[in-house]
């Protein structure tokens, strides 16, 4: 009888995972027009940079969204929200969405 025995782990304790799981972003801004929702894209990752916070580009026919974040709760969410609001996005709102366990 064969059998196989694995005392190594798969992955290298320094190794971390990044899936994408259900959680929130918050969404800064909504258009039809692709030019101006990357240029707004651009100026929320310029803003966000020294947070090491991500901005995405979504498409929702006919759409272009652009959401911050990667939260694993809402509540995470709503405590990030006064401040994405401050930054100039005063209609910012939370939005379910798949997300980033470990963004890069």
């Amino acid at each position: 009888m064969f059998r196989e025995t694995c005392s190594q782990p798969l992955l290298p304790d320094s190794v971390t995972v990044n899936v994408l799981t259900d959680g929130f972003r918050i969404q800064i801004f909504s258009t039809k027009d692709l030019e101006k929702a990357v240029a707004i894209k651009q100026i929320a990752i310029e803003q966000l940079e020294s947070l090491n916070v991500k901005a995405y580009l979504d498409f929702d026919s006919p759409y272009y969204k652009i959401r911050i974040g990667d939260f694993l709760n809402q509540e995470n969410a709503e405590n990030s929200i006064g401040f994405i609001r401050s930054l100039g996005y005063p209609s910012a709102w939370i939005v379910p969405a798949k997300v980033w366990t470990n963004p890069e």
